[in-house]
């Protein structure tokens, strides 16, 4: 998003997509050192208990813990435990607004000296809390403030990622395809359901891919088809409730990749208003599906998804 409009417009503000955790946007962006070593090598990868791709941080060269790496947050952000633990305070008369998938809250923001992940160094951050917790194994979230300078490569068969875009000499393992990439961070890539093409959020923070009430028109099925039952839900960073209507399955084909029989719920959630992606047949992409491919790749620079 452009300095002048988050100056001008949003100062103090964040934003967040979430499923579980999820997916966090922010409209400041604090100020930062980078450091990369040359040859970082990969570095190891695990699934929570929602299916979400976790790995450890180094905090502030104290201690290691564990993040969910989340391709739709666009800061990283962390929780209760590492909070206490390392004994931070809020950033005095700093506050932010975290948009969840279904609501709006008020939470503080943390100074951080530095987050070590992958080989990569990130100094001097401000990051916000998550207001909505439920017990997990990953005690923050990894975001694009981590990796967007170097591109993510995620290996799922094998438990492994690089904070590197794919080399292109191994551009043959991949199906690339070309993505917007939403205010800078979000990759919004074409996908089909049943062959309806629909327009994806790619989200490695969310537990369960959710499409929208359009996209669900699309596929030529009414809101109150007998064959969909309709559920309420507690969702996302904010805790806030969200209905959806479940019972669809079907082929999810991203590129040259088809997934047969994936389960997808319905619901106009917050965040396809809060990203402005609301006006077509949209799906939030998660992990239930994405967790199928045996490996999922974004080069920033080139405006590329790579799956395999």
């Amino acid at each position: 998003m452009r300095s002048d409009h988050i100056n001008n417009h949003l100062q103090n503000s964040v934003r967040a997509a979430a499923m579980a955790f999820a997916a966090l946007s922010v409209v400041i962006m604090p100020s930062a050192s980078w450091a990369a070593d040359n040859d970082a090598g990969f570095s190891h990868l695990s699934l929570d208990e929602d299916g979400r791709p976790m790995t450890s941080a180094l905090l502030n060269n104290e201690r290691e813990f564990l993040f969910v790496i989340d391709t739709a947050a666009q800061i990283s952000a962390v929780g209760a435990p590492i909070i206490e633990k390392l004994g931070l305070l809020p950033a005095p008369d700093n506050k932010a607004q975290l948009h969840g998938a279904g609501g709006v809250t008020t939470v503080d923001l943390y100074p951080i000296a530095s987050l070590r992940m992958g080989g990569v160094e990130k100094t001097d951050l401000l990051a916000p809390t998550l207001a909505h917790e439920r017990p997990s194994e990953a005690e923050g979230i990894a975001g694009a403030d981590i990796f967007r300078e170097t591109g993510i490569e995620f290996d799922f068969a094998s438990g492994r990622f690089w904070l590197r875009a794919p080399p292109t000499t191994r551009a043959d393992d991949f199906a690339e395809l070309d993505v917007e990439i939403k205010y800078g961070v979000f990759i919004m890539a074409p996908v089909e359901i049943n062959g309806v093409t629909v327009n994806a959020l790619i989200d490695t923070g969310a537990e369960r891919s959710t499409a929208n009430l359009l996209a669900l028109n699309a596929l030529g099925l009414a809101n109150d088809d007998p064959g969909l039952t309709s559920v309420t839900e507690k969702i996302g960073v904010t805790g806030d409730e969200a209905s959806f209507l479940t019972g669809f399955e079907g082929d999810v084909s991203i590129g040259a990749v088809t997934l047969e029989d994936a389960t997808l719920p319905f619901s106009d959630l917050h965040v396809f208003n809060s990203l402005g992606i609301a006006d077509g047949p949209v799906l939030l992409l998660g992990m239930d599906i994405i967790g199928r491919l045996d490996g999922l790749a974004i080069d920033y620079d080139r405006k590329k998804l790579l799956v395999r």
